[in-house]
């Protein structure tokens, strides 16, 4: 077998054998570490540093949401507050213009107050910083309620129907634009043997020993039907041709 193991590993609908893959393993802690930082800051070590990954970093903030209360435990640049999108998704060009410290330490409620917001935007002040910085002055002066420090920040969880974080929730989005394979999920449902359940997930992905196969690797000079000796041997094919 030469698959990849990033395909051995994939869910069984998408083609793979369901076995985890440890490296997005490791992302999803990871995430969930994020994940208690923000919905749990009681937590002895919710302020320990925790090493920046891009990729990580980026799956939390697509699947987090925010309902603001008080904005003490939510980020004004980088959450998604403002009718489930972030600063990033409605203004990028005015997000370059912040510096990377002051994005991930300014809260809600400080950026709100007397506009604070404003004086963190730094550097050249293109066209296009401007327009940004229009738009969201308007946006939010258009939605802006005073906040209630009363009420602690609501955090969502986007893939799950009670917006609480799970493992499995944070895994499955890892695999996000892949196709499901047909029959993938049936096969492992029936009740043949191993090896014979093994073999057809092998023709799923069309990894058996056929001619035309072991001539692309060199194993043979030609690739003729055992059976008919007349056309080439494939994995979708060759039974049709001799059968005719």
């Amino acid at each position: 077998m030469d698959l990849a193991w990033q395909k051995v590993c994939r869910p069984v609908d998408l083609g793979g054998l369901g076995l985890p893959d440890l490296t997005l393993q490791g992302f999803v802690l990871r995430i969930r570490w994020l994940w208690l930082k923000r919905t749990d800051p009681n937590r002895p070590w919710s302020r320990l540093p925790e090493g920046s990954d891009n990729t990580i970093e980026a799956m939390f903030a697509a699947s987090l949401s925010v309902e603001v209360g008080s904005g003490l435990n939510s980020f004004f640049w980088t959450d998604k507050w403002i009718d489930g999108r972030c600063i990033a998704d409605l203004a990028p060009a005015l997000l370059s213009a912040v510096r990377p410290h002051t994005r991930k330490v300014r809260t809600i409620a400080q950026g709100l107050f007397n506009n604070s917001w404003a004086l963190d935007i730094s550097g050249a002040l293109t066209v296009q910083v401007i327009l940004d910085y229009l738009l969201v002055w308007d946006i939010i002066r258009q939605r802006q309620q005073p906040l209630n420090l009363n009420t602690p920040d609501i955090f969502r969880w986007k893939w799950t129907a009670d917006g609480q974080f799970t493992t499995a929730s944070a895994y499955r989005p890892f695999f996000f634009g892949q196709q499901a394979i047909p029959g993938a999920k049936e096969l492992t449902k029936t009740r043949a043997p191993g090896r014979c359940k093994f073999f057809f997930w092998l023709a799923i992905h069309d990894r058996c020993w056929t001619g035309d196969r072991r001539k692309r690797h060199d194993l043979q000079d030609v690739d003729n039907c055992t059976f008919c000796d007349q056309h080439s041997e494939t994995i979708s094919s060759s039974d049709k041709m001799c059968a005719g």
